[in-house]
């Protein structure tokens, strides 16, 4: 396969979605190539649908997925979808995707193993690390000390430098720089997540007919661990936490009975039973920009 041709659909703003952008251009594939969209259905369709009509190679999607509605409107035979998301499901029944049921692998590890069977270069061992790093992260593993760093460094980096530094130095092992960047950044994230613990709002609510208390707080950044700290604090008392920044991004507790991945979906987003996500724009029904231009007051 020739990779210069392909085009690659990852998710926006995640380790693993970085991860996934990564090895595929170390097995030859065009950083330009590359299009991030955010776990959100509806943008993923998007950036899909227009690069159905206008993408002439193969296209992979890797770590998102599509509605159900666009997939069974594609017949070509060179598009891959690898996903491992719990609101990919729907999916499995078409055979150019691969979806991981029981999240045994990370968006990233997915792709990863697609590539070693379908490049011809060895570029892989240099990546073996960084991706089971990201796949320890994603799933919550967390056998991995080193997965939790990866993932601090992701956040003081952004998406782009992170990528960069990765295909510049495959490596895992931070340099003294890059650690001192990591620390400092877990001296602001302690004191962030203590901010915006005593700023929780619970309320009582009967979600798909269990009574559970759902925990709302504002988050731009750290909403995983924010959120499952939130879920496991017994003072708090919360089954769901809901985290509202950019996107809207939920977690629950592990005895909680709640299916997130069916709220998502409903509110047009995707996710796993215990962690999900959908976008602003779906619950506005407008973009957040839109939505300022029309309420902002002047006067």
């Amino acid at each position: 396969m020739d990779m210069t041709k392909v085009a690659l659909v990852t998710h926006q703003g995640c380790m693993d979605g970085s991860t996934c952008a990564i090895v595929f251009v170390a097995a030859g594939g065009l950083r330009e190539n590359v299009f991030f969209s955010s776990p959100n259905h509806r943008d993923t369709d998007e950036i899909v649908s227009d690069l159905l009509q206008r993408w002439t190679g193969p296209i992979l999607i890797a770590d998102a997925s599509i509605s159900l509605s666009l997939a069974e409107k594609i017949y070509r035979q060179d598009i891959v979808l690898l996903d491992h998301h719990k609101s990919a499901i729907p999916l499995t029944k078409f055979p150019w995707c691969e979806i991981d049921v029981d999240n045994t692998r990370a968006g990233g590890k997915m792709l990863y193993d697609w590539l070693k069977k379908n490049s011809s270069s060895s570029w892989f061992m240099e990546y073996e690390n960084l991706v089971t790093f990201a796949d320890d992260h994603d799933r919550w593993i967390k056998e991995y000390k080193q997965s939790d760093v990866l993932s601090l460094f992701h956040e003081v980096l952004g998406q782009e430098l992170f990528i960069d530094r990765f295909l510049k130095n495959s490596g895992p092992a931070l340099n003294a720089m890059e650690q001192y960047a990591v620390d400092l950044e877990v001296k602001k994230r302690e004191k962030y997540i203590q901010k915006r613990m005593k700023e929780v709002e619970v309320v009582r609510k009967k979600i798909q007919g269990h009574d559970v208390n759902v925990a709302y707080v504002s988050a731009g950044t750290h909403q995983s661990l924010l959120g499952n700290m939130i879920c496991e604090d017994p003072t708090i008392g919360a089954d769901i936490c809901v985290l509202v920044g950019s996107s809207v991004s939920m977690r629950a507790n592990r005895l909680c009975p709640v299916d997130l991945s069916a709220v998502a979906k409903i509110n047009g987003g995707g996710g796993h039973a215990k962690a999900a996500g959908c976008s602003i724009d779906k619950l506005l029904g407008k973009s957040l920009v839109e939505y300022v231009k029309d309420n902002l007051r002047f006067q």
